[in-house]
């Protein structure tokens, strides 16, 4: 829910809102399934995307870092999950 009102603020030119939102989203997956679980990944993803339409690259990187990291130790190297990232 979190991250479909993220979407809609950042479509709006509401980035202070729709990163609060992206944030509580990654928040609410680590507390609610885990940190290293994919929720976490897909919600570390969200998050990294904004920040790269943003051209902060330097914030980005790390997030979809850790969630490749994530997949990788949750399904294997090989699998198709995470090569989109």
């Amino acid at each position: 829910m979190c991250t479909d009102k993220a979407r809609e603020f950042f479509m709006e030119g509401k980035l202070d809102e729709a990163e609060k939102l992206f944030k509580a989203a990654l928040q609410e997956a680590k507390e609610g399934f885990g940190l290293r679980d994919p929720h976490a990944a897909s919600a570390l993803n969200n998050l990294a995307e904004f920040y790269r339409l943003r051209k902060e690259y330097e914030k980005a990187e790390p997030l979809y870092l850790e969630a490749i990291e994530i997949l990788e130790q949750s399904f294997g190297p090989d699998d198709i999950r995470y090569f989109d990232f």
